[in-house]
């Protein structure tokens, strides 16, 4: 941080009082900047600034980027300033050689040993170059702090040794045989999950990295932190003096357009909406459609990802779902967990949150195109055949037929042609809305329906389950949230809704002892599903009540035969011809045992506004991934231009 904290107060000052522009009314001339406007509340060019809605809206640890830690992971750091080995391009599915100056090389048979090259030229923000040297503190000296620090896991149970080779070149050994070990060491998805570099030259000095914030950070990205809110409501980043010698020149020798990038909690949908129509904000997150149609009534600059049905990015790499603590009574028997998802209204759900712009999946994975045809295509007919215990067939094929006929009643056009269209589009299926075999199934797990209609637990008492959702700073699962717990009350179900804020949502995610149930993105995969598989291992349960954080298996799945070939596939070379059908054979079990209640891909709504920059990512020019909190959103950076207004 160069400036300090200690201006926070004047930017929130400035933001309270920042001058307003007069709306124009529907149909009018689209409203214009007044002239006062030409800053920001944060002191900097309107037109040199690119404003970001935060995911979060707020952070809970707004001083700390020490990325072992709890650090401020949905701020700007990791896609503005951390860089990685390799970096997944999730537009393309492609690995790109980042940090690394090519892909590693393999030193055994067994997979455990490798040699990793790096590119020269390449420094920190603070003029020190980045070499080997901090690739292998990092890795050793985060491994013997692993028990101290919270996002060290991974590489605790990844890592065995890193040893220096010369400046630019280091080896690596794994514990375990690693086929995906540029994506293990690199990006998967949203970031890194093993390796983050570390300053060496920074963390050495301190006593402890495991109480060190780092608050100050210094960077291989283009953009340095300028200034951040110590209340967690925005980040001011800067454009680095030598941006050409961080760690974008392996993209790019044009200078990145924006000089300033804002991370801002704007606030709830409304306030985002007024951010928007006047021109205070570039892109947001997570916006309902009746909201983001408000806008576009009166600022025309602001797009969605498609100008079409569904109108935005559905490839995301994790899908909306619902777990459960599954060790707990009466989420241990999977009945009950059956019997949840077929009394789980979901066309009802979906016009609630979005307007039933949704592509929905049954296989508890996403269905991007590349997945469709590999594993969602094989695997209907045995979808269509699937029977439950008792031979009710669960599964509903017509769901999209029927609710493009629900879209057409109100006058949606521009829906997708009957067939693979939309198949790719609103998906294959989804779980038949049955409450009368839904009561079967509760009735066989041994609950019981009191005289009030209401369900109650095997030893009588009612059964009042919590679940839990985000509040407004995620608007789409907050409307979905109440949507699921307003069919569950329908079938009987004294269901809690508890919206909650990030912080909470995370606390319950990470610990037993505070969880029933919780809307969340339960899976996620883009190289292979591999990914999320191998951290359903039985290894990873904790007691139901355990106050423990946990470190993987958020779903608290309990399956032996999934277990062993977890186990197995992460033997097996990525080219392996029977891992495809190992794969399909896994999510098989996690549909028979209903481990999570897959809903179905998610809907990114991040409307773009093009009043000051253009060349966000679209449907008609699909260079990138539109998302501005994973690591590729330097990609969408490099192609933003000014447009001169």
């Amino acid at each position: 941080m160069k400036k300090g904290v200690l201006l926070g107060l004047a930017a929130l000052l400035m933001v309270m009082t920042a001058p307003t522009t007069v709306l124009a009314r529907p149909g009018q001339e689209e409203p214009q900047p007044q002239p006062a406007a030409t800053m920001t509340a944060f002191n900097t060019p309107r037109n040199e600034t690119v404003i970001v809605q935060r995911f979060d809206n707020r952070s809970s640890a707004p001083d700390i980027f020490n990325p072992y830690l709890q650090y401020d992971r949905w701020g700007a750091i990791r896609m503005l300033g951390f860089m990685y080995l390799w970096e997944t391009d999730t537009g393309t599915g492609e690995t790109v050689n980042e940090l690394a100056a090519g892909p590693p090389e393999v030193l055994n048979d067994s997979y455990t040993r490798f040699r990793v090259r790096l590119r020269s030229g390449i420094y920190w923000s603070d003029g020190v170059e980045f070499t080997a040297e901090d690739v292998v503190y990092t890795l050793n000296t985060v491994k013997e702090y692993a028990d101290k620090m919270p996002r060290a896991g991974t590489t605790k149970d990844q890592h065995k040794s890193a040893t220096l080779i010369d400046r630019y070149t280091l080896e690596i050994e794994t514990n375990r045989p690693d086929y995906y070990f540029a994506q293990n060491y690199g990006v998967w998805t949203w970031g890194a999950h093993v390796l983050n570099p570390l300053p060496k030259h920074i963390y050495e000095a301190q006593p402890d990295i495991s109480q060190f914030k780092d608050s100050g950070p210094v960077t291989l990205g283009a953009y340095t932190l300028e200034e951040y809110d110590p209340n967690g409501f925005w980040e001011v980043w800067k454009l680095r003096d030598d941006w050409e010698r961080s760690g974008w020149q392996v993209y790019t020798d044009e200078r990145p357009g924006p000089t300033y990038i804002v991370y801002q909690g704007v606030g709830p949908e409304d306030k985002q909406m007024a951010a928007f129509i006047r021109n205070d904000l570039d892109t947001a997150t997570f916006m309902s459609w009746d909201a983001i149609k408000g806008v576009q009534q009166r600022n025309p600059h602001v797009r969605t990802f498609s100008d079409k049905f569904p109108y935005f990015w559905n490839d995301d790499a994790c899908a909306f779902g619902i777990w459960f603590n599954a060790g707990e009574v009466p989420f241990n028997n999977k009945d009950v967990r059956w019997a949840l998802a077929l009394a789980t209204d979901l066309k009802n759900v979906t016009l609630s949150a979005l307007g039933g712009a949704f592509r929905v999946s049954a296989i508890p994975m996403v269905a991007q195109p590349w997945m469709k045809e590999t594993y969602f295509d094989p695997l209907l007919p045995w979808l269509q055949n699937f029977e439950l215990d008792d031979g009710y067939r669960p599964f509903d094929r017509s769901y999209a037929e029927e609710m493009k006929d629900i879209l057409r009643q109100r006058g949606v056009t521009g829906l997708p042609a009957a067939g693979e269209e939309t198949d790719t589009l609103m998906g294959l299926g989804w779980w038949k809305y049955d409450l009368k075999q839904a009561e079967k199934l509760m009735l066989d797990a041994g609950m019981q329906r009191g005289a009030d209609g209401k369900w109650r637990l095997p030893d009588g008492r009612l059964w009042q389950p919590i679940l839990v959702f985000p509040g407004d700073w995620h608007t789409i699962l907050q409307r979905m949230g109440f949507a699921i717990a307003d069919s569950w009350k329908k079938f009987g179900i004294d269901v809690v809704a508890k919206q909650t804020d990030q912080g909470e949502y995370n606390t319950v995610r990470y610990r037993n002892d505070l969880l029933d149930m919780q809307l969340h993105w339960p899976q996620c995969s883009y190289v292979s599903p591999i990914q999320f598989m191998k951290e359903l291992r039985q290894e990873y349960l904790l007691p139901p009540d355990s106050a423990e954080p946990i470190v993987a298996n958020f779903l608290r799945w309990d399956n032996a035969e999934a277990d062993r070939l977890a186990e197995q596939m992460l033997r097996m070379p990525s080219d392996d011809p029977r891992l495809v059908d190992m794969q399909r054979e896994f999510l098989k079990l996690m549909i028979e045992d209903m481990a999570v209640i897959n809903l179905s891909d998610i809907p990114t709504t991040i409307p773009e506004n093009w009043y000051y920059w253009e060349g966000w990512p679209t449907a008609d020019n699909y260079y990138s991934t539109p998302l501005t909190w994973w690591s590729n959103f330097k990609h969408v950076v490099m192609n933003l231009k000014p447009t001169g207004r």
